[in-house]
């Protein structure tokens, strides 16, 4: 993490000297596992990745002049995520949203490694304050085919992702 002092070389009246230290964000990387039914006539081929990059668009305002400030420290409620991707026109509703925050396991050994683990109801918050939440590059979008969504379609073998569901030794 680079940091870098300022310092105002002219005294003023009011303030004296003044020092600024910055340093750079910590990201937090996260990721979304979301169910869409979609409205007739958009095509889930296409409007999957309409809604990956809607995703990323909520996680990464800094991309959007009209999106809200960013905000160090950050949580993420998942009724944000919600609201914002059944306001998108194609999205009929969606159900089965899980997030994922990428963590080191195994920290200071040999095996340690990155993965990405469920995040436990919500919301999902950084851990320390000089951090941000980032969007990761992927996010899984499952089309709900029927009219009614059926929980037990969205489980077990043929469901799970490896990188998502198991952590591969």
């Amino acid at each position: 993490m680079a940091a870098m002092t300022w310092t105002n070389a002219e005294p003023s009246r009011h303030f004296g000297e003044a020092r600024i230290n910055v340093i750079n964000p910590v990201h937090e990387e996260i990721r979304f596992r979301v169910a869409v039914r979609f409205n007739p006539g958009f095509g889930p081929g296409i409007y999957q990745r309409h809604v990956i990059e809607d995703i990323k668009a909520l996680l990464t305002p800094w991309v959007d002049v009209n999106a809200k400030p960013i905000q160090m420290g950050n949580r993420l409620y998942f009724s944000e995520v919600i609201d914002h991707l059944e306001r998108q026109e194609y999205v009929d509703y969606i159900a089965n949203l899980t997030c994922f925050k990428r963590v080191t396991i195994n920290a200071g050994t040999d095996e340690a490694r990155q993965v990405f683990q469920a995040v436990p109801g919500g919301p999902v918050q950084v851990n320390r304050p000089d951090a941000m939440l980032v969007s990761s590059d992927f996010h899984r979008v499952d089309v709900i085919a029927s009219e009614h969504f059926n929980p037990e379609d969205y489980q077990g073998v043929g469901y799970m992702v490896v990188e998502l569901d198991n952590i591969v030794k």
